[in-house]
């Protein structure tokens, strides 16, 4: 029996030992990944490159374990872009604002504040638009935002009366709703029979990077497809959800639009039609491939100002605003 329990612990000791080197090389795999993704941006940007050291890295890697650990607290306002229009608000009362929600498509990646998506839907429209997008973000991130009270009250929006909700889908969303580009992001499980999304707390999954890139291998390797655009519809239906709850309109409640950029799949997004969502599939309102080489920075994927150009004013009169 001694020599059961002696080799039970030592067998236990091996696997722990495993995991944490494990855990290390992982680490190292997400430092050299954030230091690709700053190096890039900087590049298409213009900005001078410069290089990340290790004690920096771990230095962010602890601020955001630090606010992950505090309650609900995930975001800093610092990530976000400034409205525009704001003085929209008290001159046309009557033209309730827009939000933008989203990832670095509609952030505008790389882009000045007056090239962005939001910036130039203000300037057509003579609206207040509000960009709650991020860099790296994804439904998860959006649906927590919504949900929660400490980051609606954080002085980002000014007011909760908005006409509609843009939401910007790419296809590498679906990828996110599993593993995320961002460290320590919320998660959610499904429950009543895969209807409805609850947030959950999991120490493990939260701060492991062996999990983290685990993860990445899935999405990139094993990932369902199919599985995972009904999950992305739950998300959106959420969303949805969360946006009837906390946010009203003037005259009828607040419509949620749903941008699909560059995705020539055949998937079927009458679930959401049925449920008031309104779904555009942006290269057939503007009747050719907005991916194309022009419309981007130069990373042929994010949109240059010059998509949004095109974008607007048909985004515009699709929705008559």
């Amino acid at each position: 029996m001694k020599k059961f329990f002696k080799i039970f612990i030592i067998n236990i000791l091996c696997l722990i030992l495993v995991f944490f080197i494990l855990e290390i090389i992982c680490f190292f795999l997400t430092y050299k990944q954030n230091i690709k993704n700053i190096e890039s941006y900087n590049k298409l940007a213009g900005n001078k490159v410069t290089k990340i050291t290790l004690k920096e890295h771990i230095k962010n890697l602890y601020e955001l374990a630090v606010l992950h650990i505090k309650p609900v607290r995930y975001f800093s306002t610092s990530e976000f872009r400034k409205p525009a229009g704001l003085q929209y608000e008290s001159e046309s009362p009557d033209k309730s604002a827009i939000i933008i929600i989203g990832c670095s498509f509609p952030y505008g990646y790389t882009l000045k504040n007056e090239e962005t998506f939001h910036y130039k839907l203000s300037e057509y429209t003579k609206r207040s638009v509000y960009n709650l997008s991020l860099i790296g973000g994804s439904p998860r991130e959006i649906l927590y935002m919504l949900r929660n009270e400490n980051f609606l009250n954080s002085g980002l929006l000014k007011n909760r009366k908005a006409q509609y909700f843009i939401y910007i889908n790419i296809p590498s969303h679906r990828n996110r709703l599993y593993a995320n580009f961002r460290q320590f992001v919320p998660t959610f499980k499904p429950v009543n029979n895969n209807t409805r999304l609850k947030y959950y707390r999991n120490f493990f999954n939260d701060r492991s990077f062996l999990y983290y890139q685990a993860m990445f291998f899935y999405t990139n390797h094993l990932m369902n497809e199919k599985k995972a655009f009904n999950d992305l519809k739950l998300y959106i239906k959420e969303i949805n959800r969360a946006i009837q709850n906390k946010f009203d309109n003037y005259n009828s409640p607040s419509k949620l639009v749903i941008l699909v950029y560059g995705d020539f799949s055949n998937d079927d997004w009458n679930e959401l039609n049925d449920e008031n969502i309104i779904v555009i599939k942006i290269n057939d309102m503007l009747g050719f491939d907005i991916m194309d080489t022009k419309y981007t920075i130069g990373d042929n994927m994010h949109p240059n100002a010059k998509a949004w150009e095109v974008i607007v004013p048909a985004l515009a009169k699709e929705l008559n605003l």
